[in-house]
Parts: C-alpha cells; sequence; structure tokens
C-alpha cells in the first residue's frame, strides 16, 4: 500500500474543515503535524481528539530504553519474526517521560484547534498478566491506573480527559465486550 503523499493530502482536503482523530503515538502525530506542519496548507484542522495517547510519557519506554533493548540480539531476531515488528525502537525512544517533557516543549496548541483527550484504564484478568502483566504492573507502581502501558495521567492532554473506567480496549477491538462510556 503506497501512502499519499502530503500534496496529495492537502489537494485532497483543500477547503475543508477537519477533525483528527489519533490513538496512541497517532495523538502525538496529530499534535506535531498541527503545530510544526500546517504552513501552506488548504485545509483547516478544528479539533484533535487523542485515545489513550501517552502525552507525557510512560515508565515502561523508561525501562525499555533502559535496557537497550533494541541493542539485544535476541530482540531484534524476535521483532524480525513478527509481522508488525521491524522497528528500531524508536517508537519506545519518542515516548520516554524526557523526550515528551522535549516535544511538549515544543509543540504548542494552536489556537481555534479544540484539543481533547480519552483515556482508559483496567484491572488485568489472571490470563491477560501473561501478557500485560509487566508493564501493568510497572506503570500502576510509578504512576497509578493505566491501559497496561500508558498511566492515565499521561493520556491527558491539556488538562482534559473523559476517563472510561470499564473500558478494555483489547477487548472491544476484539469486539469481546459492548462499548461502555
Amino acid at each position: 500500500m503506497t501512502l499519499p503523499s502530503p500534496n496529495q493530502i492537502n489537494e485532497g482536503l483543500k477547503g475543508r474543515k477537519v477533525h483528527l482523530i489519533g490513538h496512541s503515538l497517532g495523538g502525538l502525530d496529530c499534535r506535531y503535524l498541527v503545530t510544526h506542519l500546517m504552513e501552506g496548507a488548504e485545509f483547516e484542522v478544528l479539533s484533535i481528539t487523542t485515545i489513550c495517547t501517552p502525552h507525557r510519557g510512560t515508565p515502561f519506554a523508561d525501562f525499555m530504553m533502559d535496557l537497550e533493548i533494541s541493542e539485544q540480539p535476541i530482540v531484534s531476531l524476535v521483532l524480525e519474526c513478527l509481522p508488525f515488528g521491524q522497528g528500531d525502537g524508536g517508537g519506545f525512544a519518542s515516548i520516554t517521560t524526557n523526550s515528551t517533557q522535549d516535544f511538549n516543549a515544543t509543540t504548542l496548541d494552536v489556537a481555534g484547534v479544540r484539543y481533547l483527550s480519552y483515556g482508559c484504564s483496567f484491572e488485568p484478568h489472571p490470563l491477560e498478566l501473561l501478557c500485560w502483566g509487566y508493564s501493568f504492573s510497572l506503570v500502576k507502581d510509578e504512576e497509578g491506573p493505566n491501559d497496561g502501558f500508558i498511566p492515565i495521567e499521561s493520556a491527558k492532554c491539556k488538562g482534559h480527559l473523559t476517563l472510561s473506567h470499564c473500558l478494555d480496549l483489547t477487548c472491544i477491538t476484539r469486539g469481546r465486550v459492548p462499548w461502555h462510556t
């Protein structure tokens, strides 16, 4: 699949007013786009809604970077075997608590754009602890309620947050439970 170029996006949205929605790192991408890349844009962004976005980073990324995980040969081998792997660890580096402080200092609000954020937390089922146990516990011990990776406090963007306590995104995306708000 070939992604459209910035010029194609600009042409396709010419004269329109749009709302951006970003999940996880996509929320940071939306904020970056509006703050740094809108010069010459022929469309207007009215709002940015982020979902479980690590605006203030996550202790789990700090932990992973402290391990220098991308330097471990076994990790690289495993990532290459996974269909979604094949990364260099840059995603973790961009959401450490230090790097998000730098990001927030240079990625400021844009007048006229409304910022909204959603976050969630869950308590892992005993079987889910096999997958989420370590990251969930590490983040919970350092920052409290979280979605298994992103602390609720980090999901807050500009002080706005709508929290759904019984929201388990992994269940919703797999259709196992109904959406509760």
